[in-house]
């Protein structure tokens, strides 16, 4: 009996000190109100009211802050929506001769027009290379059965092989006129680190293989670099981006990018070289794991 009566009292206790809250909370929430349209110099004085309030102060610090800030004074522009929907990855970077360019074009020549400026869309003949497949690009760490049979390393038979993937267009990029490379994971190529890939680099040592280059400063042209390669019988070309945008899209990294190759300057562009851009924390990767590590390339 002792133990139910003190419940009954403890529940009737907690109700009256809810019911005092709310009352406490509707008298202060209408004195609020009030407040809001006194002038700013009253302001100190409002505070100290709420401090010395029970609790006030910390009851309704959002109606405050909110009343202290004041509604906006801006309004985003109309095609400001657009804009981030452009930058989306559905859009797929809106690379040259796709209909997402032409959709930006068209949307860009409207605005303008409504703006009054005269615009016109022009065409021009452009020489273009067609990308085939998804280009793609992975490392291979062998597992028992490829450390135990090199000749077995990374094929289907290794069953506990672990395959490091990169996205195409966010780890790497292929680069204009990249030729169709076909190099597997049982070929084991050798990497061959040439640095920015000037006239005295060893070019002639990185034939059959692939050469990789770091994108300096002083790094040559797209154009330079793959006439070199294909003088030289390399088998695929890396650049790996350490020059432009480095730590402005992420943070302690330089994404890669799409650059062109001026096919004019090239008698004879290579078929089966490829050719592309990776980020620098990709190419890290790929020296950290394969020509330092057991790592083997795919490059297709």
């Amino acid at each position: 009996m002792w133990l139910m009566s003190e419940s009954n009292d403890a529940e009737i206790v907690d109700a009256e000190v809810v019911e005092e809250e709310a009352s406490s909370r509707f008298s202060i929430g209408q004195i609020i109100t009030r407040i809001k349209d006194l002038p700013t110099s009253a302001l100190a004085v409002v505070i100290i009211m709420l401090i010395g309030s029970t609790g006030g102060a910390v009851l309704y610090a959002d109606d405050v802050i909110e009343w202290v800030r004041g509604e906006p004074d801006y309004q985003l522009i109309d095609f400001a929506q657009t804009l981030v929907d452009m930058g989306h990855p559905e859009w797929a970077g809106r690379m040259s001769g796709t209909v997402e360019e032409r959709t930006t074009a068209e949307w860009i020549k409207s605005n303008f027009s409504s703006m009054g400026i005269p615009s016109t869309i022009e065409e021009f003949d452009v020489p273009m290379f067609v990308i085939g497949e998804e280009p793609e690009l992975s490392i291979c760490t062998p597992g028992d059965i490829g450390e135990t049979f090199p000749n077995l390393a990374c094929s289907n038979t290794d069953l506990n092989r672990d395959i490091l993937e990169f996205d195409h267009r966010m780890d790497f990029v292929l680069q204009g006129y990249s030729g169709s490379a076909f190099i597997r994971y049982v070929d084991d190529i050798d990497i061959i680190d040439l640095g920015t890939g000037n006239e005295s680099a060893d070019w002639p040592g990185a034939a059959n293989s692939v050469a990789l280059i770091h994108q300096l400063p002083e790094t040559e042209s797209n154009t330079v670099l793959f006439e070199r390669a294909s003088n030289n019988d390399v088998a695929g070309l890396i650049i790996i981006n350490e020059r432009q945008n480095c730590d402005e899209l992420i943070d302690g990294d330089c994404v890669p990018y799409f650059k062109t190759v001026d096919i004019s300057a090239i008698s004879n562009i290579p078929v089966e070289l490829g050719f592309i851009m990776v980020s620098k924390s990709v190419g890290q990767t790929i020296i950290d794991m394969v020509m330092n590590g057991d790592g083997q390339l795919q490059f297709m």
